[in-house]
């Protein structure tokens, strides 16, 4: 019988708590790496670790326990807008191009 830790108060509550924590502290470290490497390489980064580790979680939620691929019906009946959501993140990174982020020590 499967566990559902949503339904729980307690744990729900702590992931919304360490969701804000990890989203304030993420501004701060990306912020460093752009200060100690370069404005171009700190988005990379987060882009390239976040794929990763999404499709970490995404085949451990396939195959180990046992969510359902989308059907071609499910994807063409979702709107276009809901497909442009990554495309506006990843606008932020080039925003930050005209602002001299790199200092040389």
């Amino acid at each position: 019988m499967a566990v559902d830790l949503l339904s729980n108060i307690v744990f729900s509550g702590f992931l919304i708590i360490s969701a804000g924590v990890t989203l304030a502290l993420q501004a701060g470290c990306n912020a460093s790496l752009a200060r100690h490497t370069s404005r171009t390489f700190s988005p990379l980064w987060s882009f390239v670790s976040g794929t990763i580790f999404t499709l970490i979680f995404f085949a451990v939620d396939v195959t180990r326990l046992g969510t359902p691929l989308p059907n071609q019906q499910q994807l063409l009946s979702a709107p276009g807008y809901a497909w442009i959501g990554k495309l506006l993140v990843a606008q932020t990174g080039p925003m930050a191009w005209p602002q001299k982020t790199h200092e040389h020590f």
